[in-house]
């Protein structure tokens, strides 16, 4: 991880938290055009918005003869950060203390 610690820190920047703030944006959007959109369909679309990556991008650098190794963990760490770090604050976020 050292190496390519500051790629690390951009994906997890864009992933957890510009994505969501464009995701929530887009849901109040969303909520104006479509008010009768179900509560449920709002909480999932914002915890989806802070998945980590899919393993596709470790395919696709394989398929296209990229830096597999710098997409692997890419991969493992943006996952890691998202079931230490994030995964309990949705929990504690959705289902309060």
């Amino acid at each position: 991880m050292g190496k390519h610690k500051f790629l690390h820190i951009k994906l997890a920047m864009v992933k957890f938290c510009l994505a969501p703030l464009l995701f929530l944006v887009l849901l109040c959007v969303a909520r104006y055009f479509l008010p009768s959109l179900p509560q449920m369909a709002q909480q999932v679309v914002m915890v989806q918005s802070f998945m980590p990556a899919a393993i596709f991008s470790v395919v696709i650098a394989n398929l296209f003869g990229l830096n597999a190794r710098l997409a692997s963990t890419l991969f493992l760490v943006n996952t890691v950060v998202f079931l230490v770090i994030i995964l309990p604050v949705l929990v504690y976020t959705y289902y309060g203390a």
